[in-house]
């Protein structure tokens, strides 16, 4: 606590100050008669007993646990992702503290805010639940343009709602932001989720009625039959001769 209040100016009186914080802390936050202190003292250092009811990194790590539970249906594993994301409050953990911005901690926070979206993008492609992640996805997108798995579900969302020329812009930029910073080409991911808006736009009646069809998010057929050249033109002679095959 005292690096992080005062870095390499530690004042000789850190300690003493330190301690006179806490101990007002410790006085704001007094339970009503008879209850648990919320910051007690440990071997290690102060600690501040903290529960989902009180803290929203615990509720929102709470729910992602709950939500890694294989024998959960689809929809209460969305819904349990979905209310972790929503106990999020600003766009990053602590912003109002700049000494906290590049602690190890809050970065690690940062990335399973990330990490439960894709999770809840990817669950919502297989409930059809595009237009209930798409705000999620755009609150987070424009502040990790790298994250090629994150863009990719935002380009499948908007394909999913309707959005191709939309769904095509988003994966324009980030292509472009690739090739132009780091000189590199999207991932499979990334170029999957381009193929979806394009087999969405080609296909009549759009994204609805692709939906009510066969899943659009399945991978995307080989390009060619490799190999087996025997066979091959023995079932193309079957196909172009049936009498053949019944000889």
């Amino acid at each position: 606590l005292i690096q992080l209040l005062w870095g390499e100016r530690e004042p000789s009186s850190a300690q003493n100050v330190l301690q006179t914080h806490v101990s007002r802390l410790r006085r704001l936050l007094k339970p009503a008669a008879g209850g648990d202190p919320v910051i007690t003292l440990s071997p290690a250092g102060y600690r501040l007993r903290a529960d989902e009811d009180t803290v929203d990194v615990v509720a929102f790590r709470s729910r992602l646990e709950q939500a890694r539970d294989p024998g959960l249906d689809p929809q209460r594993q969305f819904d349990l992702l979905a209310d972790a994301l929503d106990r999020w409050q600003g766009e990053g953990p602590a912003e109002d503290v700049p000494e906290l911005q590049g602690d190890p901690a809050a970065i690690a926070l940062v990335d399973e805010r990330v990490d439960a979206a894709i999770r809840l993008a990817r669950l919502g492609e297989t409930l059809r639940c595009h237009a209930e992640v798409l705000p999620r996805l755009r609150r987070l997108t424009g502040r990790h343009q790298w994250n090629e798995a994150l863009q990719a579900r935002l380009v499948v969302a908007l394909a999913a709602t309707g959005q191709q020329a939309a769904a095509l812009d988003a994966y324009d930029r980030v292509r472009d932001l690739l090739v132009d910073e780091l000189g590199i080409d999207p991932g499979e991911e990334l170029a999957e989720a381009r193929q979806t808006v394009l087999r969405l736009t080609r296909q009549p009646g759009g994204p609805a009625e692709a939906q009510a069809g066969v899943p659009w998010q399945a991978p995307a057929p080989p390009a060619d039959f490799l190999g087996r050249t025997a066979e091959r033109r023995r079932l193309e002679r079957l196909l172009r001769f049936p009498e053949l095959g019944r000889t």
